[in-house]
């Protein structure tokens, strides 16, 4: 199933390693929020998922949804699948963190400064906000326009904590600044 969307199946060879970072970053998980998640959520049968975690996952395809709803009955998890844009309507629940994973500099095409709009609006202190490091086709290097990218996006409204490589993705940990 993860090998049908392009950005999962990259992650394949690494998925265990990759959420592992995750949950290992975020200090006591209660909930979090998968921001235009495609197919992450199948990914969590990978993993093991840290106990008490409520699992959100937002995406704009509903038969997706229905599908990851389905997916999410058979796991034991507290988990929901939520069909809904989160440009036009961020989620307004609280998180322990939230992740965007290769979707920033889509969402930019779209309209400059949207990413950073969406990440303000969000109730998390800690973001996980993904990029890929290299072009669909693997001839350009992409690091450091996604550097710049989120360094931009950051600014003001949040201070990156840590960085981590994987070998389709930069993973960049971002801890939110509130005034």
């Amino acid at each position: 199933i993860l090998s049908q969307h392009h950005s999962t199946r990259e992650r394949l060879p690494y998925i265990e390693t990759f959420f592992q970072f995750l949950f290992s970053r975020i200090e006591q998980p209660t909930a979090v929020l998968d921001l235009a998640c495609g197919l992450n959520p199948i990914a969590l049968s990978y993993v093991d998922i840290p106990k008490g975690l409520t699992y959100f996952a937002y995406d704009l395809h509903q038969q997706r949804i229905n599908f990851i709803n389905t997916f999410f009955k058979t796991i034991s998890i507290s988990a929901k699948a939520v069909w809904q844009d989160i440009i036009v309507n961020p989620p307004t629940r609280s998180a322990s963190a939230a992740f965007l994973f290769k979707e920033a500099h889509r969402i930019e095409k779209r309209e400059k400064g949207e990413t950073r709009k969406l990440l303000i609006s969000l109730n998390v202190p800690f973001i996980y906000l993904s990029l890929p490091t290299r072009s669909m086709n693997g001839y350009y290097d992409l690091r450091p326009r996604m550097n710049a990218l989120v360094n931009k996006i950051c600014e003001g409204i949040g201070v990156i904590e840590h960085s981590e490589e994987f070998p389709a993705e930069i993973v960049y940990e971002i801890r939110r600044i509130h005034e």
